[in-house]
């Protein structure tokens, strides 16, 4: 079975007032740290949907083995990398199954990724997606026959509707860490970034 990764990281980071995916723990950018994640997984291949301050961004994962897709729609919000990354991924070859991920949640492990494939295995449920707090999102597993949906995504909606629109359809992992995401500058320094 195949099963790539689609790691989401175009966004202009307007809160934080600079750029999350560069934000620094023990040395290493939270994109970096979510690629070795997302690798360290299984995921293969690895591809990041790149946009807001792209070159800068691009030497600081040029080392890892990963295939970069380029948001020029960035600005639209978050379900213009989906769908651009999606899209990108049909062209290049056939997949059982994509994970949709996250650059800034701090938390998530390879082996809460490996327990979301391991369940889309078992389960045959088309959707597997990540619960904490009182919703489901991302990480999240989609077949592919969810891909025509995923590809229909407009403006600032991401994964989180169609899980929601499908939830008999998904089988939900509990992983509260999952809510930890950087959003402001307040979030970086509660986290331990720099």
């Amino acid at each position: 079975m195949k099963v790539c990764g689609l790691i989401l990281a175009a966004g202009g980071s307007s809160r934080l007032g600079r750029a999350k995916q560069l934000l620094q723990q023990q040395g290493k950018s939270l994109l970096a740290l979510s690629i070795e994640t997302a690798l360290a997984a299984g995921l293969d291949p690895v591809y990041v949907v790149l946009g807001a301050r792209q070159e800068q961004i691009l030497d600081e994962i040029s080392h890892l083995p990963v295939k970069i897709i380029s948001n020029q729609e960035w600005q639209e919000g978050i379900g213009s990398s989906i769908r651009i990354g999606i899209s990108h991924i049909e062209a290049e070859e056939s997949y059982d199954a994509v994970v949709i991920l996250l650059c800034d949640q701090l938390l998530i492990t390879a082996d809460h990724i490996k327990s979301l494939v391991a369940l889309y295995q078992s389960s045959h449920k088309p959707i597997v997606a990540t619960a904490y707090g009182a919703q489901s999102g991302v990480p999240a597993l989609f077949s592919h026959s969810y891909f025509h949906l995923l590809l229909a995504l407009q403006g600032d909606t991401g994964a989180r509707k169609i899980i929601a629109q499908h939830q008999q359809n998904a089988h939900v992992v509990n992983f509260e860490a999952a809510a930890l995401d950087i959003d402001t500058a307040e979030d970086a320094r509660g986290a331990g970034l720099s």
